[in-house]
C-alpha cells in the first residue's frame, strides 16, 4: 500500500510509460521486477548484467549472482521476498519456500535484478570447474574459441539447471573490472560426473595485454559457492601491424527470449584492432538474420560508433541497438562495420553467441468472468478475507509472454480511472503462457478509503510486450456500498411523531470531516425498539450537498420501518412504504433536497417491529 502522493506519482510515471509503450510498441529487455522496467527506460545505455537472470534454489542454499558492466562497487539488496544477499552477491536463500528479487545497483544507479524461486528441499552438490583450455598467443579482437569443463564433486546428484559465465581479466581475480564473453547454462550433474566440452564464444580485447579466462558456476544445488570460480593460464593478445582493421565485439545476448515489435535493448562494442589509426567516420548496422551470415537479413538498427574514426586499439563501448526485433521466429543478432579508409574488411561482422527467439506479442487482460466482488465492506477497514474480493489475469492471445506482469487495484467514486481515485494494492506476476492465466490474486489485505461511499472496483494491467494495452483496464459493472458505520448509543428510544422537544436519546451519526458532504455515505447501525416508539440521530451537511439520498434495510421479513427526517425548527419530510426489509422499495433510494444544516432522522418502528432486531440506515451526501 502507498501513500497518496507516491502512489499518484507512481501511477503518473506508469501511465507515461505507458504511452511510450504504445507508440514505440514495447520493449524487448526482461527484467524481473517492476522497479527494473521503470528503471531502463530512464538509463539510455542499461550495460549492466546480472546472471543468473532467473533461477531456482532450495532453502537454506546459496546462488552467487555474477555482475558485469556497469560502475563498480555494485550494491545488492533484496527488494522482494526472503532471504539475504551479501556485497559480494552471494544471495542465502530463506528457509521457506517461495520467490525472491534481488537488485544490483551500481555507482552510477543503474540497477539490473534477479527473480529466483526458492523450494523446498536440498541436495548436497559441489560444481568446480575442472579445466579450462589454454595457454596461447593470439592477436588483438581474435576469437577465443578456448573450452572447459566443469564437474559435480558433491556426494548427491544434482537437479537443479547449472549456470555458467565465462570472462576476460587482466588478472586471476573476477572483479568489477572484468568483461563477460560468454554465458550458457546445462543440466544437472550426477555426483563426480563430468560436462561435456564447453565452448567458449567471444573475442580477445582490442588492446595488447596478458589476459586469464576466468569462469564462474552457479546452481542452485551448490552447497559450496565460494570455490566455483577459476582461472585459466595466461594468455597474451598482441597488437596488429600498421592496419586499420575494425571489428564488433562484445554483442550481448541477455535476453534470450524477447517479443516481436520490442525494443532491441542488446548492446556491443566497436574496436579498432589494427596498429594505425582511422580518421573517417565508423558505421554500424545492427540485423535479425537467420544464419551468421550478413545477407538477406532484417534490419535492426543502425548509426555512428565514431565520427572521426578510432585509435589504435581504441575501443568504444556499449552502444545501444534501440531498434525493433522483427517478427516472431528465432534469430542471430548480427553487426556489421565499416569506415571507408579501413584496409582489413574480412572480419567486419561480429555475431552473438547463440540465437534469440522472438515470440508474437501476448495480450493480458482481466475477464470479467474472473472478478470476485461483495457487495459491501465499511470504510477504512480492509476488504473481506478469504478472496472475497479477487481476479484473475489471462493471456488472451496464446502467446508466451517474456516480461513480468504488473497490476494495480483502485477504487473510484465514479468508472473513469483518472488521478482522482484511489490506489489500494498492488503486485507483480511471472510472465504468463500462451493463453495461461495467473491464478486468483485476493486483495484481502487492500483497505477502503476512510471515507465512506459507493465505490467502483478499477483493476490494471500492464507489461513491457503487451501486444494490446487498450484492453488491460477492468471497471466494474456494480459498486460496491462502503458506509462509515456509527452504532446506535445507548437505547435510544422515544414516542414522537412530534419534532423536536419531544426526543429523548438522540444519536449523533460520526461522520468524516464533521459534517455530511458530497457522495459521502455514512450507515447508522440499531436495534429496533417497541412499536410506536422512535431512534432518533443527528446529522449535520454541509455547502457541498445540495440533496440526501436516504434507506434502511433489515431483516425481520416484515414492513418495521418508517422513517422521517425533521430540520430543528420541526418541518418535516416523512417516507413510508409497505415493502418489506427494505424502506423504500430499492432502487432508488428516498432522495430529498435539504440546504446545508443539522437535521433530525427518525426512525419510526411499525407494529410488526421486533425489538432488539438489527436494522441499517443509510444516508448519502449529494
Amino acid at each position: 500500500m502507498e501513500t497518496d502522493a507516491i502512489g499518484r506519482t507512481k501511477r503518473i510515471f506508469i501511465r507515461s510509460l505507458l504511452g511510450v509503450l504504445i507508440l514505440g510498441i514495447l520493449t524487448c529487455k526482461q527484467p524481473f521486477s517492476l522497479t527494473e522496467m521503470l528503471d531502463e527506460r530512464a538509463v539510455e545505455l542499461p550495460a549492466l548484467v546480472v546472471s543468473p537472470s532467473e533461477a531456482t534454489l532450495y532453502i537454506n542454499s546459496s546462488l552467487t549472482l555474477n555482475v558485469s558492466g556497469g560502475e563498480a562497487p555494485y550494491d545488492y539488496t533484496v527488494s522482494e521476498g526472503e532471504g539475504t544477499v551479501n556485497s559480494a552477491g552471494v544471495y542465502t536463500a530463506a528457509s521457506t519456500a517461495g520467490t525472491a528479487v534481488v537488485t544490483v545497483t551500481d555507482a552510477e544507479g543503474r540497477s539490473v535484478s534477479a527473480a529466483l524461486t526458492i523450494t523446498d528441499e536440498q541436495v548436497n552438490a559441489d560444481y568446480v570447474v575442472q579445466s579450462i583450455s589454454g595457454p596461447g598467443t593470439f592477436n588483438a579482437g581474435d576469437p577465443i574459441a578456448q573450452t572447459f569443463i566443469y564437474e559435480n564433486t558433491g556426494a548427491d546428484d544434482g537437479i537443479l539447471t547449472v549456470y555458467w559465465n565465462v570472462y576476460v581479466s587482466d588478472d586471476t581475480e573476477l572483479d568489477g573490472g572484468d568483461s563477460l564473453v560468454d554465458a550458457g547454462s546445462g543440466a544437472a550433474l550426477s555426483s563426480a560426473a563430468s560436462s561435456a566440452s564447453q565452448s567458449i564464444n567471444g573475442n580477445w580485447p582490442a588492446s595488447a595485454g596478458i589476459y586469464y579466462l576466468i569462469v564462474k558456476i552457479s546452481s542452485g544445488d551448490d552447497t559450496a559457492p565460494d570455490n566455483n570460480a577459476s582461472a585459466s593460464a595466461a594468455f597474451t593478445v598482441q597488437a596488429l601491424g600498421g592496419e586499420i582493421d575494425y571489428v564488433a565485439t562484445g554483442i550481448t545476448r541477455n535476453y534470450p527470449v524477447v517479443t516481436e515489435g520490442s525494443l532491441c535493448a542488446e548492446t556491443f562494442d566497436v574496436s579498432n584492432i589494427g596498429g594505425s589509426a582511422g580518421s573517417q567516420p565508423v558505421t554500424w548496422i545492427a540485423y535479425a538474420s537467420a544464419d551468421q551470415t550478413i545477407g538477406g537479413d532484417e534490419v535492426i538498427a543502425s548509426g555512428t560508433a565514431s565520427a572521426g574514426g578510432l585509435a589504435a586499439g581504441a575501443s568504444v563501448n556499449d552502444i545501444s541497438i534501440s531498434g525493433a526485433w522483427p517478427s516472431d521466429g528465432t534469430w542471430y543478432l548480427l553487426i556489421g562495420v565499416a569506415a571507408t579508409d579501413e584496409t582489413i574488411t574480412g572480419n567486419n561482422t561480429g555475431s552473438s553467441s547463440d540465437t534469440i527467439t522472438v515470440n508474437a506479442p501476448p495480450d493480458y487482460t482481466i475477464l470479467d468472468t474472473d472478478v470476485v466482488m461483495q457487495s459491501s465492506g465499511t470504510a477504512g477497514t480492509a476488504f473481506a478475507g478469504g478472496g472475497s474480493f479477487s481476479f484473475i489475469i489471462s493471456e488472451s492471445d496464446n502467446n508466451p509472454g517474456t516480461q513480468p506482469v504488473a497490476w494495480e487495484a483502485f477504487v473510484s467514486l465514479d468508472n473513469i480511472l483518472d488521478g482522482s481515485d484511489v490506489s489500494v494494492l498492488d503486485g507483480v506476476i511471472s510472465p504468463l503462457a500462451a493463453g495461461g492465466t495467473s491464478g486468483v490474486l485476493a486483495l484481502d489485505s487492500a483497505v477502503w478509503p476512510a471515507f465512506g461511499s459507493f465505490y467502483y472496483l478499477i483493476i490494471t494491467v500492464d507489461s513491457g510486450d503487451d501486444a494490446d494495452p487498450v484492453n488491460n483496464t477492468y471497471i466494474s459493472v456494480d459498486t460496491v456500498r462502503v458506509p462509515e458505520v456509527t452504532a446506535e448509543s445507548g437505547v435510544n428510544s422515544s414516542v414522537g411523531p412530534s419534532p423536536p422537544n419531544t426526543f429523548s436519546n438522540v444519536s449523533s451519526l460520526t461522520v468524516g470531516g464533521g459534517t455530511l458532504s458530497e457522495n459521502q455515505l455514512v450507515m447508522a447501525d440499531g436495534l429496533m425498539d417497541d412499536p410506536g416508539e422512535f431512534d432518533t440521530y443527528e446529522i449535520t451537511s454541509d455547502a457541498s450537498t445540495t440533496r440526501w439520498e436516504i434507506f434502511a434495510l433489515w431483516s425481520s421479513g416484515n414492513d418495521d420501518i418508517d422513517f422521517h427526517v425533521w430540520d430543528l425548527s420541526g418541518s418535516v419530510w416523512d417516507y413510508t412504504d409497505g415493502t418489506a426489509d427494505e424502506e423504500p422499495n430499492l432502487p432508488p433510494p428516498a432522495k430529498i433536497n435539504l440546504p446545508a444544516g443539522s437535521y433530525y432522522i427518525g426512525v419510526e418502528f411499525k407494529a410488526s417491529a421486533v425489538a432488539g432486531s438489527s436494522y441499517e440506515l443509510f444516508i448519502q451526501g449529494r
